[in-house]
């Protein structure tokens, strides 16, 4: 079903920029007639050595090419992976194979859609994109926020700071860092400013949603 484009929508579609990398020059017109009256605000690059010239570093969404003159489109999207680049992939080809597509679902893409497709289909699986990126780039800017916060700790404040993870007490930590429970209770004060959390809770929270993988 073809998306619903209300004005709200339409904001939020221009929220990330869209790179559209194609060989084809009426492949990257049209998608750009497509996508521009859906709200989106498009890039075009007639390869991926241009693309990787021109893009600023900043999140956005990338819908690719597989087969082009160069650097074809696994090349960019290994690229991609190995730079840990802020950039959710879609993939548009007329050469999908299973190994490509199997190589490309691991590599995170979002989708491949496969050449000649309808309008529809083409803003579905953009949709589906922008979607995903919203989501995953709000996380990862606060995943960055929260690690800039921790590296700002002084040493004693990390020790505290481990501590209280683990939902220790301030006569807890002072027994263990061998610490008056007064001087643990600044330092405590200390690190929930730096990471600017209003409780030890609150704290346990962001770091298991945000920083711990086990």
């Amino acid at each position: 079903m073809l998306p619903n484009f209300t004005k709200e929508a339409r904001r939020l579609n221009n929220e990330f920029a869209i790179h559209i990398v194609d060989d084809e020059p009426n492949i990257l017109r049209s998608m750009r007639r497509v996508l521009g009256g859906a709200g989106y605000h498009t890039h075009l690059h007639h390869s991926a050595s241009e693309f990787l010239d021109k893009y600023d570093g900043s999140p956005a969404c990338l819908i690719l090419d597989l087969k082009m003159p160069g650097m074809g489109g696994e090349q960019l999207v290994s690229h991609i992976l190995q730079e840990n680049m802020n950039l959710m992939v879609l993939v548009v080809t007329g050469h999908a194979s299973i190994r490509s597509t199997v190589f490309l679902t691991k590599a995170g893409v979002v989708d491949v859609i496969e050449k000649p497709f309808d309008n529809p289909s083409l803003l579905e699986a953009v949709h589906k994109m922008t979607q995903n990126a919203r989501r995953i780039f709000a996380k990862r800017a606060l995943t960055d926020d929260f690690t800039a916060r921790m590296s700002s700790l002084s040493k004693r404040e990390k020790d505290v700071f481990n501590l209280l993870l683990s939902n220790l007490s301030s006569t807890e930590i002072a027994k263990q860092l061998g610490l008056s429970k007064k001087t643990v209770d600044i330092h405590r004060s200390r690190v929930m400013g730096k990471m600017g959390t209003a409780s030890v809770a609150e704290l346990i929270w962001n770091w298991t949603t945000l920083i711990k993988t086990d």
